[in-house]
């Protein structure tokens, strides 16, 4: 499927038009990338976000054997969000492709020039963008609550403590 049929398919931008489309693929083109590659690391500083077009990533933090999954992203999503708003920031986990992937990277000055030409699509990533931290801001309540429900249920404070530690490292 080529890259801009492919963008119009994606719920991401629903709405966005094909010339608005294409002219972001001028300035960001698609970029393959191999499975197993590393895409971000934790501590690296991020200045980009990655939109997903085809293929899986794997969201984790830690290493070998203390490895903790945290996502699977796939198709019409994006990684590393919080580079739009913490600009020059460290990233707060790894990602690496699970799977031969396409993506695009878009860097801040990429979304600011679109929209001083009053392309739909920086409008679009700023809303899908909001849509995911809250659902990742959502499941990490969940996830908290589980380990302190866990303690309760167990009267094992200190055992929750470790366990959230483990869930939020840093």
């Amino acid at each position: 499927m080529q890259v801009l049929q492919r963008l119009l398919s994606l719920p991401l931008v629903a709405g966005v038009s094909e010339p608005d489309l294409d002219a972001l693929l001028q300035v960001a083109p698609p970029v393959a990338v191999d499975a197993e590659t590393l895409l971000m690391n934790a501590g690296d500083v991020g200045d980009d976000i990655v939109l997903v077009l085809d293929g899986g990533f794997a969201v984790e933090l830690g290493e070998g054997s203390a490895t903790l999954p945290l996502a699977f992203v796939g198709p019409g999503e994006i990684l590393g969000e919080a580079a739009l708003f913490r600009r020059g920031a460290a990233r707060s986990a790894r990602v690496r492709a699970v799977q031969p992937s396409v993506v695009l990277r878009l860097d801040a000055g990429v979304l600011d020039h679109l929209a001083r030409q009053g392309n739909g699509v920086p409008r679009a990533i700023e809303e899908a963008v909001m849509r995911t931290m809250a659902r990742r801001i959502h499941d990490s309540v969940q996830a908290i609550d589980g380990v302190l429900a866990s303690a309760l249920d167990t009267e094992e404070p200190k055992g929750a403590l470790q366990r959230l530690r483990e869930l939020f490292r840093r």
